[in-house]
C-alpha cells in the first residue's frame, strides 16, 4: 500500500513533498535469476528530488548466511 504522507502530522517529512518516499519494489530480474530489481519512488505531488538530500537504500544481502541483519550493500 502506498501513502505518500507520513508521521504524526500526516503531512511531509519537514513539510516538503520531495522528501517523502512512497514505494519500494523488489523483485528478481528477468531473465536472470541472480539480479535483483529495485524501484523507489517519491512523492507524485513532488515536481522533482530535493536536490540537497541523500536517498539512501541499505540492504542486507546476508551473502555469508549469518543472519547479522546489517548492510551489506547500500545505494545512495
Amino acid at each position: 500500500m502506498s501513502n505518500p504522507f507520513t508521521g504524526l502530522s500526516l503531512g511531509p517529512p519537514l513539510g516538503d513533498q520531495r522528501l517523502d518516499l512512497c514505494d519500494l519494489y523488489a523483485f528478481q530480474a528477468h531473465g536472470d535469476a541472480s539480479r535483483t530489481v529495485l524501484i523507489l519512488n517519491a512523492n507524485p505531488n513532488a515536481d522533482a528530488p530535493h536536490p540537497g538530500a541523500v536517498y539512501r537504500l541499505n540492504i542486507d544481502n546476508d551473502i555469508d548466511n549469518d543472519g547479522d541483519n546489517l548492510t551489506g550493500i547500500a545505494f545512495s
